[in-house]
């Protein structure tokens, strides 16, 4: 899906300076933000989230473990809010 970051932030009621903020990863957006923003753009998380999702992204003193238990919360709470929407 192509869209604009102004188009997304309207989709949002966000400004642009912030999905340019979160583009750029000068700001990270919280898990209800992600929510949104694949919702918008009628996504998975999983689909915007970097590939190799891991403790260098979200933050370098975060071992690999704790990383892949924060990708399992998120998992967990997509799939507990798609079944709210069913």
């Amino acid at each position: 899906m192509k869209i604009t970051q102004n188009e997304l932030s309207k989709k949002l009621n966000k400004s642009r300076f912030w999905v340019t903020a979160i583009e750029r990863g000068n700001i990270v957006p919280t898990i209800l933000g992600l929510y949104q923003i694949a919702d918008s753009l009628q996504c998975s998380i999983f689909d915007i989230l970097p590939p190799n999702f891991g403790a260098s992204i979200v933050n370098p003193n975060i071992d690999f473990k704790t990383a892949g238990q924060v990708y399992m919360i998120l998992d967990e709470t997509q799939r507990e809010i798609q079944n709210e929407v069913i």
